[in-house]
């Protein structure tokens, strides 16, 4: 089996490989030399695994990587074709596209799950489809200000006119999307006071 590798991060590195016929990829947390041996496999086994219990939550419900194996510090998974959605220029199909990532994730938001990194460089489109992947920092959480962080990641990577195309498919409960945009607005206006009182 020869691997090829994709993808390195902070806590993972990922590979392609093919194997059965399929073009799969293994996510592997690596190994955090500053941390107590035993702490560290702890934490990794339980990022894993949650990671891995997170994707086959969300595999009937979203477009997501399917995981066929799952070990204590790695995730074999199906590799999926397509283009990160930054990479996608025209401007009407980029709206398109990012209503449907709004869709996505206000699925996610009312089964309980954030992302924890939710941005156009983990959104792959394919045709017509999207498919959400990297789910290395997602959680199990119904923590308003959690959810809008998954917001406000958005926001940031978008501009206004995109950003509406997006919320017009972030589809809630009104009061509990307008929660969210409110912590969305206080989150912003916590940061902004920081960097003035950094800048005095």
């Amino acid at each position: 089996m020869k691997a090829k590798q994709i993808g390195f991060g902070a806590e993972a590195v990922v590979y392609s490989f093919k194997a059965f016929g399929k073009k799969l990829v293994i996510k592997y947390r690596k190994k955090k030399s500053y941390r107590e041996k035993s702490l560290d496999d702890e934490l990794r086994e339980r990022r894993t695994s949650l990671e891995a219990n997170i994707l086959r939550k969300l595999e009937n419900i979203i477009k997501v990587p399917k995981v066929y194996i799952q070990t204590k510090h790695a995730i074999v998974m199906s590799f999926e074709e397509g283009k990160m959605l930054v990479e996608i220029k025209e401007k009407q199909k980029r709206k398109t596209y990012l209503k449907k990532a709004g869709e996505a994730l206000s699925k996610m938001h009312k089964l309980g799950i954030v992302h924890g990194d939710f941005t156009p460089a983990n959104i792959l489109v394919n045709g017509d489809e999207i498919k959400i992947i990297d789910f290395g920092l997602s959680q199990f959480s119904t923590n308003i200000e959690e959810k809008a962080m998954d917001v406000l990641l958005m926001k940031r990577a978008l501009s206004k006119e995109e950003f509406k195309a997006f919320l017009d498919g972030y589809e809630l409960e009104k009061n509990e999307k307008e929660k969210i945009l409110r912590k969305v607005k206080e989150i912003e206006s916590r940061a902004r006071y920081v960097e003035r009182r950094w800048l005095k």
